[in-house]
C-alpha cells in the first residue's frame, strides 16, 4: 500500500490509524474520509488520479477516475462522493488561516450538492463515522453556492481584490492598511469597485464572511497586495488571500504570462519572491506616479470581471 498522507498538511500517517473509513491527522488535527474497506491498488490510483484532477479542475477527467473506481468496486463510497464532487465542480484548496481544506465552487447553478445521485450513493454506503463528514461537507457546498448564488444575481461585481495585513500583533493597524484603505477610496471615487474587506465585509461573521471572502476572490480579476514590510507575506491571512487567487487561476490559459497581482511596497521592493508571488507587478507606493501605476493596472483588468454561472 502506497505511503497514507494527510490531504490536509501532507503528513504521513499510519495505516492503522484509519477506523471505520476516517482518519484524524495526529499532526493537524484536520478528519477526512478514505476508504471504507477496499485496498485494491487499482482503486487507490483511480481515487488518488481523481484527487488531483479535481485539484488541477480537470472535472472530467476526475469524474473519469473516480468512475473507474466504483466500477471496479461498485461498494466504495469515495469513488461516489469524488463523482459528485467532479460533477458539481467543487475543488478543495488549502485555507492555510482555519488550516483546513475549503471547498471552492466553480459553478453556481440552482442545484444543491445534497440532491446529487452520486452523493446519495455515498451516504448510502458510507460508515455512520464517513457520513457525518460528507454530511458536513455537503452541508458547507450547499451554503457557499447558495450564497454565490445570492450575490451573483445581486450584480455584484469587482473590479480587484485589495490583500493586505490590516493589524499589527499588538492589534494596532499597519500602515499598509491605512495605505490599502486609500487606494479603496481613490479607485471608487473614480469609478471602479474594489474589494477591501474592512469596508466591503460588514457585519458578515463565520461562514457569511468566508462565502463573501470566497466570492471576491472569485470574481475579482485581479489583485493588489499592498506590503510595506516583506515579513507580513509569510503571514496566515495575507498568504492564505494570495494564494488562492493564484490557485483559482491556475488553469487559466488566457494570457497565462501576465501579472495578474500588483505588489504595492514602500522604501524597498521585495526580494527573491516566488512560488505563488513569482509573477507580479511591483509598483513603488512612493514614487511620483504610483497611483496612476496601480489606476492603469486595474483599468487593464476592469471588464474582464468572471461572470458566474447562472
Amino acid at each position: 500500500m502506497e505511503q497514507l498522507k494527510c490531504k490536509n498538511c501532507r503528513a504521513k500517517i499510519d495505516p492503522d490509524e484509519i477506523a471505520f473509513g476516517v482518519v484524524r491527522c495526529k499532526y493537524c488535527g484536520y478528519t477526512f474520509t478514505w476508504l471504507k474497506k477496499s485496498f485494491e491498488q487499482s482503486v487507490m490510483i483511480d481515487l488518488q488520479i481523481g484527487e488531483d484532477e479535481l485539484a488541477a479542475c480537470d472535472f472530467n477527467r476526475a469524474y473519469a477516475a473516480y468512475k473507474r473506481a466504483s466500477d471496479a468496486d461498485k461498494s466504495e463510497p469515495e469513488a461516489y462522493f469524488g463523482m459528485a464532487l467532479a460533477e458539481n465542480k467543487v475543488q478543495y484548496l488549502k485555507d492555510t488561516v482555519k488550516d483546513r481544506l475549503q471547498p471552492i465552487c466553480h459553478e453556481v447553478g440552482g442545484r444543491k450538492f445534497s440532491d446529487n445521485p452520486n452523493y446519495k450513493k455515498a451516504l448510502s454506503l458510507a460508515t455512520p463515522e464517513q457520513k457525518i463528514i460528507y454530511e458536513s461537507r455537503a452541508h458547507e457546498i450547499d451554503y457557499i453556492q447558495a450564497e454565490f448564488a445570492s450575490l451573483a444575481q445581486s450584480g455584484l461585481k469587482y473590479d480587484c481584490f485589495i490583500c493586505v495585513k490590516v493589524t499589527k500583533d499588538d492589534g494596532k493597524h499597519t500602515e499598509d492598511s491605512f495605505a490599502a484603505g486609500q487606494l479603496y477610496q481613490k479607485l471608487k471615487e473614480d469609478g471602479y469597485h474594489p474589494f477591501y474587506s474592512e469596508e466591503e465585509i460588514g457585519n458578515r461573521r463565520g461562514a457569511d464572511y468566508e462565502a463573501m471572502i470566497l466570492y471576491a476572490l472569485y470574481t475579482s480579476p485581479c489583485m493588489l497586495l499592498v506590503c510595506f514590510d516583506e515579513e507580513y507575506l509569510k503571514t496566515k491571512w495575507v498568504k492564505n488571500e494570495y494564494t488562492r487567487f493564484v490557485a483559482l487561476r491556475a488553469d487559466d490559459k488566457e494570457k497565462k504570462d501576465e501579472p495578474k497581482i500588483a505588489l504595492v511596497y514602500k522604501r524597498e521592493e521585495p526580494r527573491r519572491l516566488s512560488g505563488a508571488l513569482s509573477k507580479v507587478q511591483p509598483v513603488n507606493y512612493d514614487g511620483a506616479y504610483a497611483y496612476s501605476q496601480i489606476c492603469d493596472f486595474v483599468s487593464s483588468f476592469a471588464g474582464r470581471t468572471e461572470e458566474v454561472k447562472k
